[in-house]
């Protein structure tokens, strides 16, 4: 990917996912140096194409880590930070650095803690503002078992989509952008949907 904002597409499935990791070493000992810090750059990049995710950006201090991670849906965070914490850990290990075989013992480098934090995408108050359109505007029942909700009209709802893309992923997805087919007309200007009870 050459851009943050590129969306990955799937066999069944358009995503762009981010996580926003932080693994802490054991004990929250200082045993991190530039020469370690550089050493984990290629071995957390090696672990993430192993699960087709990308590395976008590592850095950290003395005890501990950030790196941002963009991965497909199909990959659980537990999963990943499991490999990443485990086939990191051995390899510097490894590598057997002095600061970290004074100051950590009996083969832990990472604490069994970590944070993660999902990021990027539009302000969660757009996307209420976006589900909240969808909600029903009208309740009750037709002969059939059928419950009718009112949406926006067409031409709404295809303002609103464009504006809520162009504000996740940039105009260039929001021009080409058309609305879902399915939808019936009533003849009062709302598109209604009909779903099973």
């Amino acid at each position: 990917m050459s851009n943050e904002n590129d969306i990955r597409h799937g066999r069944h499935c358009i995503f762009l996912m981010h996580v926003h990791l932080v693994f802490v070493t054991k004990y929250r000992r200082e045993v991190f140096t530039k020469e370690i810090l550089d050493a984990l750059r290629p071995i957390f990049a090696g672990v993430c194409a192993d699960f087709e995710a990308e590395l976008v950006e590592f850095d950290g201090e003395d005890d501990h880590v950030h790196l941002l991670i963009n991965y497909p849906p199909k990959v659980s965070v537990s999963s990943l930070v499991n490999s990443l914490k485990g086939v990191s850990s051995r390899m510097i290990r490894k590598q057997n650095h002095p600061s970290i075989r004074k100051k950590l013992w009996d083969g832990a480098l990472w604490s069994p803690s970590y944070f993660a934090g999902s990021c990027g995408g539009a302000p969660i108050e757009i996307i209420r503002q976006y589900i909240e359109q969808q909600q029903a505007a009208l309740n009750g029942k037709s002969k059939d078992g059928y419950a009718v909700r009112a949406i926006l009209t067409r031409p709404e709802r295809a303002r609103f989509a464009a504006q809520l893309i162009k504000t996740l992923y940039g105009r260039k997805y929001s021009e080409n952008w058309k609305p879902a087919r399915g939808a019936i007309e009533n003849g009062s200007g709302l598109s209604m949907n009909r779903r099973k009870i």
